[in-house]
C-alpha cells in the first residue's frame, strides 16, 4: 500500500476482499447459524491468505514464503468451508443421501488436479511445492466433495457448487501461474476468485 498525505490508497483487490469479509459477517448477523459463523470465518482467512500473497504480511524473515502462507491460510480456509457445509448437513439425518454423484464428481476433479500438478512439477523438474501440492489438492479435495455432495442433495444450493468450482479455478490459475511460470493465467484469478467466494457464502 503507498500513502499520500493523510489518504491510505488501498489496492482494488483488498477492497474487494474487505467487501467480502463484511457482507459474510453481515449475513451471519442477519441469520445467525454455526455454518453461516464458520463460512464468514472461512472469508476472513482466505483474506489473511491474500494479504501474504500480496506481501502485505510476510514471514520471509522467518524463512517461510509468502506464497507457502497463503496457500496454508487458504488451505484452512477450504477446510472451515468443508466443516460449514457439514453443519449444513447436519439438518438432515439421512447422511447416505450425500454420497452422490456430487460426491464423485468432486472426487474425480480433485484427482485430475493432482495429476495434472504431479505431471507438471515432474515435466519441469521442478519439486519445490510438491509437498504443498498434495497437501492444497487434498484440503481443497475436501471442501469441493462436501460442497459438491450437499448441492447434488438439494437443488437449491446448487449455486454452491458453481461457487467452490469457480473458486477452484482461481486456485488452479494461481497454481499455474507459480508452479508452470504461466504468467498470463494470474490475470484470471480475480475473475473467478470473488465469484466463487461470494457463491459459497451466499448459496449454501
Amino acid at each position: 500500500m503507498s500513502a499520500k498525505g493523510s489518504t491510505v490508497r488501498v489496492p482494488w483487490k483488498f477492497k474487494i476482499v474487505g467487501v467480502l469479509c463484511l457482507y459474510s459477517f453481515a449475513l451471519f448477523a442477519y441469520m445467525p447459524s454455526v455454518d453461516r459463523l464458520l463460512c464468514a470465518v472461512a472469508m476472513l482467512m482466505s483474506a489473511v491468505g491474500d494479504l501474504f500473497l500480496g506481501h502485505v504480511f510476510t514471514r520471509k524473515r522467518h524463512g517461510i514464503s509468502d506464497f507457502t502462507m497463503g496457500a496454508a491460510a487458504f488451505g484452512m480456509a477450504h477446510l472451515i468451508y468443508a466443516f460449514g457445509y457439514l453443519m449444513k448437513m447436519r439438518r438432515t439425518t439421512v447422511i447416505m443421501r450425500y454420497i452422490n454423484t456430487g460426491t464423485m464428481t468432486a472426487l474425480g476433479i480433485c484427482v485430475i488436479l493432482l495429476l495434472l500438478f504431479l505431471g507438471i512439477c515432474v515435466y519441469r523438474k521442478d519439486y519445490r511445492y510438491l509437498g504443498l501440492i498434495i497437501a492444497y489438492v487434498c484440503l481443497i479435495g475436501v471442501n469441493c466433495t462436501v460442497v459438491f455432495s450437499y448441492a447434488w442433495a438439494h437443488n437449491t444450493a446448487l449455486g454452491a457448487a458453481v461457487g467452490v468450482s469457480v473458486f477452484l479455478l482461481s486456485d488452479i490459475c494461481l497454481g499455474l501461474n507459480r508452479v508452470a511460470g504461466m504468467k498470463g493465467a494470474y490475470k484470471f484469478v480475480w475473475i473467478f476468485y470473488p465469484i466463487g467466494q461470494f457463491l459459497l457464502i451466499t448459496c449454501g
